[in-house]
């Protein structure tokens, strides 16, 4: 994260190559840190948590700005690389998951993020699983926003305590577990015919 956005600060950039969805992977996995961190059970782990979630969720919310503003004013992403646009789900997904373990609430806040998430994989979706969209290792950028929301989806449902969510949240992991399969069985495939590098 910190090589990321020293880089961002050491000279002008291109916006329409630079600023695309995977961006946004360090300042998640920088937020995967108070999403697994919460249970360690040393007395600075909760300091080590607030400053993930600090730096993950703020350069997140940057980033993600960004990338709107790409995408809205530049060219659309090449078909190879569409699956990656699903990436845009995981801050708000992975976010969820680390403001709940961080607080211990699932609040008003929590609650945005977590529907602000499951909108944007709802408006993506069409426009990801698409049959003219050719099969490429990108396929793989749809696995962590995706699994990342289907645990926000169960934790926010047994936060609420309603059992149409649940329900809702049970088809969102059929819909996870297919995608995962389908890209697995794709991937393997192509590594057993040996055309892995000529899947553009």
């Amino acid at each position: 994260m910190a090589y990321v956005v020293a880089k961002a600060f050491l000279g002008r950039q291109q916006l329409r190559e630079t600023t695309l969805p995977p961006l946004l992977i360090p300042g998640v996995a920088t937020l995967d840190i108070a999403v697994t961190g919460y249970a360690m059970p040393f007395s600075w782990a909760q300091e080590v948590n607030m400053f993930a979630f600090a730096v993950g969720s703020v350069m997140a919310a940057v980033f993600v700005a960004l990338i709107f503003a790409r995408l809205r004013h530049e060219d659309p992403v090449p078909l190879p690389a569409r699956p990656s646009l699903m990436v845009l789900v995981a801050p708000f997904a992975v976010g969820f998951l680390a403001y709940t373990n961080v607080t211990g609430l699932v609040d008003l806040f929590a609650t945005v993020l977590f529907y602000f998430g499951l909108f944007l994989m709802l408006v993506l979706s069409p426009m990801v699983f698409r049959t003219h969209i050719p099969f490429s290792i990108a396929w793989w950028a749809i696995s962590f926003p995706l699994a990342a929301l289907s645990i926000a989806f169960f934790r926010y449902a047994e936060a609420v305590q309603s059992n149409f969510l649940v329900m809702l949240a049970g088809v969102m992991f059929v819909f996870l577990a297919v995608a995962i399969t389908v890209v697995f069985i794709r991937t393997a495939s192509i590594v057993l015919s040996g055309k892995l590098f000529e899947v553009k």
